[in-house]
């Protein structure tokens, strides 16, 4: 019998999984996905798998969450972030580099409570990736944030627009890329899902914003975010 581990958030049995990708976001992408409508996964550069629906594990952390932080304690950030990635899929005109996106009509309860559920969104995605690959970050302060409802001062986010073509059909996380050099530590990953994507950046600090690089935290407080080109460079300091 498989040993249950404890969910990182609360430390109760770990009995949920977490999608990598947000359900919303692949039925969005893909539509109704079953066993005639395929979607196909790849691990890096392995071959690639048929997934048969939408719930299969495949798409999943291992088990690391309890159900209860799956989903009533972090329902209110999973649909902060479905709103958002809504408009950001369906906007007309479609999005683009250099975008300023204003937030009031996303979030029309409150730009700062639902950007702050962004942030925790990603906040668990993280967490949830530095538990499954043992990556040297402690996630107690991670898990403090989603019990307290406030953000990490240490992570932040960069919105970017994907001109690539070959992204339009593509749903992605990539691996955590870590630098470390005695106690300092910083740590870089992206969610990508077709026209646009989010740099989730782990850092003691950050370099200000520049024109080509905006990093976003929830204690900025702005109504509104801009959208970076793909491909640009983030640097921590």
């Amino acid at each position: 019998m498989a040993t249950m581990n404890n969910c990182w958030i609360c430390g109760a049995l770990a009995d949920s999984a977490e999608h990598m990708i947000k359900a919303s976001d692949i039925r969005s992408m893909f539509g109704k996905i079953d066993n005639n409508h395929s979607l196909f996964r790849r691990v890096d550069n392995q071959k690639y798998e048929r997934v048969a629906g939408i719930k299969s594990n495949k798409l999943k952390f291992s088990r690391n969450l309890c159900k209860q932080c799956n989903n009533s304690r972090t329902q209110v950030h999973d649909k902060s972030w479905e709103k958002l990635s809504t408009y950001l899929r369906y906007r007309n005109p479609k999005i683009k580099a250099g975008d300023k996106i204003r937030l009031s009509s996303i979030f029309p309860d409150g730009i700062r409570k639902g950007m702050l559920g962004v942030h925790l969104f990603f906040i668990k995605l993280f967490g949830c990736l530095i538990d499954e690959n043992e990556i040297p970050i402690d996630t107690k302060e991670f898990a403090k944030c989603i019990l307290h409802g406030h953000s990490h001062p240490n992570v932040f986010l960069s919105f970017l627009a994907t001109s690539n073509k070959n992204f339009e059909r593509q749903a992605v996380i990539t691996p955590v890329n870590v630098y470390q050099k005695g106690e300092f530590i910083s740590a870089q990953w992206m969610y990508i899902v077709g026209s646009f994507a989010i740099n989730i950046v782990y850092a003691g600090s950050v370099r200000s914003n520049r024109r080509e690089v905006h990093l976003w935290h929830p204690t900025q407080f702005d109504k509104y975010i801009v959208l970076d080109r793909f491909g640009k460079n983030l640097h921590n300091s």
